[in-house]
């Protein structure tokens, strides 16, 4: 269940897990400590967690000014006031075990500046960054971007010591994410294009987080996917 501390401080407890989250803004990241060792988790500091939405270009992001709890989905609004855009963060776990954590990640972005690029990565560090492409010929709306931009493969893999990671983008998302990765961990560029002022762009990777002592699979990366295609695109976050 969710347990809401401070205004976007807060962190998700079962008998079986647990992770700390530290969703305040107005810094440089939203961050993310899966299993942090213990019920009670300490108050994360900036950029201290192996998964953060980071900001781009040096802006500052928008402070958190409202969150509730909807059945097992938690939201966050963070309005423009003087930052460079808005964001509405949602978070649901798709599984929650002793060994693993799935959270499907809806993030959506604003601004009402003109000539206005705002943009947020998915930020992973660790060792042996791979991703993979999946054989998906099914339509969508997208597919006239494909050829006009770079896009993203659809799954990402990382290690650390403590964990594998895994980052998965529907074939919505795919096309207009840019990949930035490097010797230094995962990067995933959302919202890579240019926003027009008043209009809402909404992207919902899904994060796998493992810490058994087996290897985070293609096949098992493939199995989430699937599921994540065939998850109906949230009305609203």
């Amino acid at each position: 269940m969710w347990k809401l501390n401070d205004l976007g401080v807060v962190s998700w407890v079962t008998d079986k897990a647990s992770c700390a989250l530290n969703l305040s803004g107005g810094g440089s990241c939203l961050a993310l400590h899966p299993f942090p060792g213990g019920e009670q988790a300490a108050v994360l500091t900036e950029g201290f967690a192996p998964i953060s939405l980071a900001s781009v270009d040096d802006h500052a992001l928008p402070v958190a000014s409202e969150q509730y709890v909807r059945q097992n989905r938690l939201t966050i609004n963070y309005p423009q006031d003087q930052a460079a855009y808005a964001i509405r963060l949602s978070l649901e776990l798709m599984r929650s075990s002793e060994t693993q954590l799935v959270f499907e990640v809806t993030v959506s972005i604003q601004t009402d500046l003109l000539d206005s690029h705002p943009m947020l990565d998915v930020v992973i560090p660790g060792i042996n960054a791979t991703s993979y492409s999946v054989d998906d010929t099914a339509e969508n709306w997208r597919q006239t971007l494909q050829g006009a931009l770079a896009g993203s493969d659809s799954m990402h893999c990382i290690e650390s010591e403590q964990m594998r990671v895994g980052v998965l983008l529907d074939r919505h998302d795919a096309p207009t994410t840019k990949t930035l990765t490097d010797a230094d961990g995962i990067r995933l560029r959302l919202f890579g294009d240019f926003l027009e002022k008043g209009v809402i762009r909404t992207a919902r990777p899904w994060i796998v987080v493992d810490r058994s002592s087996e290897t985070l699979s293609i096949d098992s990366l493939t199995a989430f996917y699937r599921a994540l295609e065939e998850r109906p695109l949230p009305l609203a976050t």
